[in-house]
């Protein structure tokens, strides 16, 4: 489960995620209702004004998923006979916090913040994927970090146009099934998630236009899970033509696939998954197992408690390699050259691992030794030594601090440096970053996993805890958002900026430290990450190869 910090000071969050929904939030000070409505494809939909930005909330992009459309490909949007006032964010996607059930299946809906007046050419537009393990969060915020996804600052000051998008989350997002993949065309199921991503980059191509937004470059940016998504579009043959840029921010595990099935039955599978839960639901023993699913309702299927399966880590949720939205591993669609190779910000938080590992719970070596075992259970007792040896000295001896390093390398640095290895020799413009910034005021100055999102959207003084930030960090908050939205406007980094940054590639091997001030290294845990590669490659069996395959479907072509 990932954690965030709530706020300064507070330390990494509990694993009951502390979560403030803003269904729907008040309109800023001074903001009046737009006069005029805008044309979209499903009818006009009237927004209002705020300073310079031209905000529009909880439109619909896709027929809400629900009866028969529940674990279907998103459906068109329902045509509206009268003007939508879009002032009011939509329902949240069904998700438990604090053992309370939150939210709708009717919440396919996206989010617009837009320079006014427009201007004589249409702007760049940056879409946000949201990511708390595929299970929690929304298209306005994530872990109790108020009103975090803002696309106001980034619109007023750097003028592009922001969308951000809830799409189905949990079981009712990721759940694979025998039955859902044999009703499907496609011999598909489980990746609704990612379809619905897709469906609302399709929405913004048809009319992102009509609010001054440029269709033809559109930047996809995401964080943790979110840009585990972001990176899955970028493979997804679904998602081509649909975006110009990516940014991925603290991806965790990049090259984890699961496959939808496996004729080897030591393989675990997204199916597989689905199956436990059906029958924790009573399912299974039913004629038809698909309409017995269809017929529990969302509270059902989100607080069932699924058991892990033998040798399952990481979220219960997440995409798999389906043969249709994703036709193959990251690293083999990469390599054969089918991807969508568009210009790319990636990169890590220094603390990352604390998302992983709770860290107040380990101050002695039987400690990490437990955290190794959870990370890599088939790790042998000399397997073991070894990393606690080479991680405990270059950590100074701190138990925690040896977890937190080995947690973030495992599971965000080395694939990151990986994907940034096998992308390099098919396209340029390739970014490498890491964001070591603390807070000042922190009680516990730590990077953590998401901080770095209140200096992306500029929400900075909005969400810092009741920190007030130093000029040091305002700046660069400033420094990031040009960055970024210097990719999204020119592919590019590098205008207006005042920290050069250089591209990555294999030899050189730069990366950029975010941080006050601003620096460039090359290296970044090269021999932490070649070292655990070795030590994992001795110790572990290698998947096999049907492992990253899509799978057999008898009668369709792969």
């Amino acid at each position: 489960m990932e954690r965030y910090n709530v706020q300064p000071g507070a330390g990494p969050m509990p694993r009951k995620l502390l979560i403030t929904f803003l269904i729907s939030i008040a309109a800023p000070l001074g903001a009046q209702q737009l006069t005029t409505p805008v044309n979209t494809t499903e009818g006009p939909v009237r927004g209002e004004l705020s300073g310079s930005v031209s905000i529009y909330r909880g439109i619909p992009y896709a027929a809400p998923p629900v009866g028969d459309l529940r674990w279907k490909e998103p459906q068109l949007a329902l045509p509206r006979g009268s003007t939508l006032d879009a002032l009011a964010f939509h329902s949240v996607c069904p998700q438990i916090v604090n053992d309370r059930l939150f939210g709708s299946e009717d919440c396919l809906a996206l989010n617009i913040w837009a320079p006014s007046p427009p201007g004589s050419t249409l702007r760049p537009v940056m879409l946000s994927i949201q990511g708390i393990d595929h299970v929690t969060g929304s298209s306005t915020n994530i872990a109790g970090n108020g009103r975090l996804l803002n696309g106001f600052y980034l619109a007023k000051n750097k003028l592009v146009v922001v969308v951000t998008i809830n799409y189905r989350l949990g079981a009712l997002g990721f759940l694979a099934h025998p039955s859902l993949t044999a009703e499907n065309a496609h011999h598909s199921s489980g990746n609704y998630g990612l379809l619905d991503q897709i469906a609302a980059l399709r929405w913004v191509s048809q009319n992102i236009s009509n609010f001054g937004g440029d269709p033809e470059n559109v930047t996809i940016f995401g964080q943790s899970s979110g840009a585990a998504d972001v990176f899955s579009l970028v493979v997804s043959p679904l998602a081509a033509g649909l975006f110009d840029r990516a940014i991925v921010e603290s991806a965790p595990s990049l090259f984890q696939e699961q496959p939808l099935s496996s004729p080897d039955p030591l393989i675990l599978t997204a199916e597989k998954k689905g199956v436990v839960l059906s029958s924790v639901l009573g399912c299974e023993v039913t004629a038809d197992r698909a309409a017995c699913l269809r017929s529990r309702s969302a509270s059902d299927l989100v607080l069932a408690i699924v058991p892990r399966l033998p040798g399952q880590t990481g979220s219960q949720y997440m995409p798999n390699v389906d043969g249709y939205v994703l036709q193959n591993c990251a690293a083999s669609s990469i390599a054969s050259g089918r991807h969508n190779a568009v210009p790319m910000i990636m990169g890590v938080n220094k603390d990352d691992g604390a998302s992983i590992v709770d860290l107040a719970t380990i101050s002695k070596e039987s400690d990490f030794d437990r955290v190794v075992r959870g990370l890599e259970p088939g790790l042998s007792d000399k397997g073991l030594a070894t990393l606690k040896a080479v991680f405990n000295q270059k950590t100074s001896g701190s138990w925690a601090q040896a977890a937190n390093v080995l947690a973030g390398d495992l599971v965000y640095v080395c694939p990151t440096r990986r994907a940034l290895e096998i992308l390099s020799p098919f396209q340029s413009h390739l970014y490498f970053y890491d964001f070591t910034h603390a807070l000042v005021g922190s009680a516990d100055p730590k990077a953590f996993h998401g901080e770095e999102l209140r200096f992306v959207f500029g929400t900075l003084q909005d969400v810092a805890g009741g920190v007030t930030p130093s000029a040091g960090e305002m700046s660069l908050s400033v420094q990031i958002m040009t960055y970024w939205t210097n990719l999204a406007r020119n592919g590019e980094v590098n205008a207006g900026v005042v920290s050069h940054w250089r591209e990555y590639d294999p030899v050189n091997d730069v990366n950029l430290f975010l941080d006050t001030p601003i620096s460039t290294a090359s290296g970044l845990e090269n021999g932490n990450c070649a070292f655990l590669s070795t030590v994992l490659a001795r110790e572990l069996p290698t998947p096999p190869l049907t492992a990253c395959r899509p799978p057999r479907r008898h009668g369709v072509r792969n």
